[in-house]
C-alpha cells in the first residue's frame, strides 16, 4: 500500500504541482479550451490513495520542500466484512515561488461504504476544505527579463487572493443482479455548498450550494453469439448562487456594497452507449450519443434592477471502431461532433449595459481521431529487452465558434473565433532494457490555427491611452499552444521480498516556446526541464516506512511556463518553477 503512496503522493503535492505549472502550456494540448478566467473555489484535490478505502490502517504524512512548502497529514481507516470507513486530514503551507504567491489549505475527507450483499454496496463520501491563496499576476517582457519572478505592482498594492470554502457530501448506491450479474445500476446524489472571497480589481463575495443526481444503468448480453455492452444514463443539476460586490480597498472589503447579483445554473441530460463486438475478439463497434440541456439565469438585485437568461442545448453523436488483427497490435479510430457551451463565468459582459454577453456563442466542433497501439513482450524470462510498446495518435477538430478568453486590464471576458482547425500527432514509445529499467519517450505536435476570426481589440496605444481596434486574427496559431513537446524518462522498479520496493525516476522535457496572444505579436523562449525522483518503500511486520525525495528543474532554468493570453497592457509572462526540492517521510501502521 504504501508504494503506490509514494508513487502518486510522493515526494510532495506541491512537488507535483509546480511540475505542472512549469510546462502548463501542454496542458492545452488535450483541453478542447482554455482555463482562463477559471476561479478557485476548492482546495487541491488529495491522491486517490486519501479518498479511498483500504484496510485498517494509520498513516502519518509528513512532507517539505522549497520555498517554505510543507504537508502534513493522518489518515485512518478501518475495514470489516461488511464495512469500511475513513476519515483523513491534511494542512499544506506553501511560500510560493513567486512573490506575492504564498498558499494555504486544510482538507478534511470522511467515508463509510456499507455491502449488505456481494453484489451492492452504498457509499458516502463527505468532503471540506478551505485556504487562501495570493495571485501575483503576470509580468510585461521586460519585467519578465529584470526578475521572472517578481510579482505584478498592481497585484500586489490591491493584495489579490481568493480565499475559498467548500463542502461537499456524496451518497452512491450500486448493486448487479441478473443470472450472470449482467445488469447493473449506480445511483448518485452529490450536494455542495461553496463559499469564497475575491479580491482582485474588486471585492467580490460569493456563495452558493449545488445539487446534483446521476443515475446509470449498464448491461451485458449476447447477440448473435456476439458480446453486446449497453451503457446508458441521465443526470440532473442545479446551482444557485449569490454574489457581493464591493470595492477592494488594499484586500480588504469596503464598507458599501455597489452591487449584489444572483444567479443559477440547471442542467440536465443523458447518454447511452453501446459497444458491440462484430467480429469476435477482434472488431469491436462503438455508437454513443449525448445531450446536454443548460439554463443560465442571472438577476441584478441593486438598482437598477435587471435579469437575463442563456439557454444552450445539443445532442452530441460519436461513433468509432476498434481492431486486434493480433494480440501484439491494435488499431483505432472515431468521429464525434463536440458541443461545449459557455460556462457562467465565461457569460460576463465586458459591457457593463448587459449582465450576460449577448454575442458569445457554444463552441461546436467535428472532431476525427486514428491510431494504432503496439505491444510486444518475449514469451520467455528474458533479462534483456525483455518488452516494448508504443502508441501512435492523431487528431483533428474543426471548430465553429471557439470560446477565447481575452484579459483587460485584470479582468477575464471571453469571446469567440468564427472558424479555428487543430491537428495534432502524438507518438510514444516504452522499452524495458533490462527488466525493471523502462526508457519511454513521447513526442507531441499541435498545428492548431485560427481559419477565421476578426474581433475588436481594447489596447493600449503608445502614448498609454485605452483604444479599440478592429483586428483580423485569421490565419494566426492560437497563444498558450506550444507547437512542439518531447518528453524523455528513464525509470527504475525492483521489489526484494515483500518489504522493500525501490523506485527511481529521471526525466527530461523539452518545450517549444508558444504565442502570447491572438495576434501573434510575440512568442516565449523554448525551454527544457530536467527532474529526478527517487523513493524506498520498506515494511516491517505491521510498520510501513516510505522515504523519498525529488529535484524539479535540476538545471535551473528560467522559462515562461504558462502566459496571460491576450493581456490589454501586455502583461503575458508567467514564470515556471526555478530549481525546487521536496522529500518525503511517511509511516503507517497496518491493524
Amino acid at each position: 500500500m504504501l508504494l503506490a503512496i509514494g508513487l502518486v503522493y510522493g515526494p510532495l503535492a506541491l512537488f507535483a504541482q509546480e511540475s505542472e505549472k512549469a510546462d502548463t502550456g501542454s496542458i492545452s494540448y488535450i483541453n478542447a479550451r482554455y482555463n482562463a478566467g477559471e476561479e478557485e473555489t476548492a482546495g487541491p484535490e488529495l491522491p486517490a490513495e486519501l479518498t479511498q478505502f483500504s484496510e485498517s490502517s494509520v498513516l502519518l504524512l509528513n512532507e517539505f520542500g522549497s520555498f517554505g512548502a510543507r504537508n502534513n497529514g493522518l489518515r485512518i481507516s478501518a475495514e470489516t466484512k461488511k464495512y469500511q470507513f475513513f476519515t483523513s486530514y491534511l494542512y499544506r503551507n506553501y511560500g510560493g515561488y513567486l512573490a506575492h504567491s504564498s498558499e494555504y489549505w486544510n482538507i478534511f475527507n470522511i467515508g463509510v461504504r456499507v455491502t449488505p450483499s456481494d453484489h451492492s454496496s452504498l457509499t458516502v463520501l463527505g468532503g471540506y476544505a478551505n485556504g487562501m491563496v495570493k495571485l501575483p499576476g503576470s509580468l510585461t517582457k521586460d519585467e519578465f527579463g529584470q526578475d521572472p519572478y517578481q510579482a505584478d505592482p498592481r497585484s500586489v498594492e490591491r493584495d489579490e487572493k481568493n480565499s475559498p470554502s467548500r463542502g461537499n457530501l456524496d451518497i452512491s448506491y450500486e448493486t448487479s443482479f441478473g443470472r450472470s450479474l449482467q445488469h447493473a445500476v449506480e445511483v448518485v446524489v452529490s450536494t455542495e455548498r461553496d463559499f469564497y472571497e475575491s479580491a482582485t480589481r474588486e471585492y467580490r463575495i460569493v456563495s452558493g450550494y449545488g445539487l446534483r443526481l446521476d443515475a446509470g444503468y449498464s448491461n451485458i448480453s449476447r447477440i448473435l453469439d456476439r458480446t453486446n455492452q449497453v451503457h446508458a444514463g441521465v443526470r440532473f443539476g442545479v446551482k444557485p448562487e449569490r454574489t457581493e460586490y464591493y470595492e477592494n480597498l488594499g484586500g480588504q472589503k469596503g464598507d458599501l456594497i455597489e452591487q449584489l447579483t444572483s444567479e443559477s445554473t440547471s442542467k440536465a441530460g443523458g447518454y447511452v452507449t453501446d459497444t458491440f463486438e462484430v467480429i469476435r475478439e477482434k472488431l469491436f463497434l462503438l455508437v454513443a450519443g449525448d445531450y446536454d440541456h443548460e439554463v443560465y439565469k442571472v438577476n441584478e438585485q441593486t438598482l437598477p434592477s435587471r435579469s437575463d437568461t442563456r439557454t444552450f442545448s445539443a445532442f452530441t453523436p460519436r461513433v468509432g471502431l476498434k481492431l486486434d488483427p493480433a494480440r501484439w497490435i491494435s488499431l483505432f479510430a472515431s468521429f464525434q461532433t463536440g458541443f461545449i457551451s459557455p460556462a457562467d463565468i465565461e457569460l460576463e459582459s465586458p459591457d457593463p449595459f448587459y449582465l450576460y454577453n449577448p454575442t458569445l456563442k457554444p463552441e461546436k466542433s467535428a472532431n476525427y481521431d486514428a491510431g494504432i497501439a503496439l505491444r510486444l513482450e518475449r514469451e520467455d524470462s528474458s533479462f534483456v529487452l525483455p518488452g516494448f510498446r508504443s502508441k501512435l495518435f492523431f487528431f483533428q477538430n474543426f471548430i465553429d465558434n471557439e470560446i477565447v478568453p481575452y484579459e483587460v486590464f485584470g479582468d477575464v471576458f471571453f469571446r469567440n473565433a468564427e472558424q479555428s482547425n487543430r491537428f495534432g500527432v502524438k507518438a510514444s514509445a516504452g522499452l524495458e532494457i533490462i527488466r525493471n529499467l523502462m526508457f519511454d519517450i513521447s513526442y507531441i505536435y499541435a498545428h492548431f490555427r485560427y481559419n477565421s476570426y476578426e474581433a475588436i481589440s481594447i489596447e493600449t496605444d503608445t502614448t498609454g491611452n485605452i483604444v479599440q481596434i478592429d483586428r483580423v486574427y485569421s490565419g494566426n496559431t492560437s497563444p498558450g499552444i506550444p507547437d512542439n513537446r518531447l518528453d524523455l524518462s528513464l525509470s527504475y522498479k525492483r521489489f526484494f521480498g515483500s518489504s522493500i520496493g525501490l523506485f527511481a525516476k529521471i526525466n527530461y522535457a523539452w518545450m517549444s516556446g508558444f504565442w502570447v496572444d491572438d495576434l501573434n505579436t510575440d512568442k516565449t523562449s523554448p525551454y527544457s526541464l530536467l527532474n529526478a525522483y527517487a523513493a524506498c518503500n520498506m515494511q516491517f511486520g505491521h510498520f510501513l516506512l516510505e522515504i523519498s525525495a525529488g529535484v524539479n528543474n535540476i538545471l535551473n532554468t528560467v522559462h515562461a511556463g504558462a502566459v496571460n493570453v491576450n493581456s490589454a497592457n501586455d502583461r503575458f509572462y508567467v514564470a515556471g518553477a526555478p530549481r525546487n526540492y521536496a522529500c518525503t517521510l511517511n509511516i503507517g501502521y497496518n491493524f
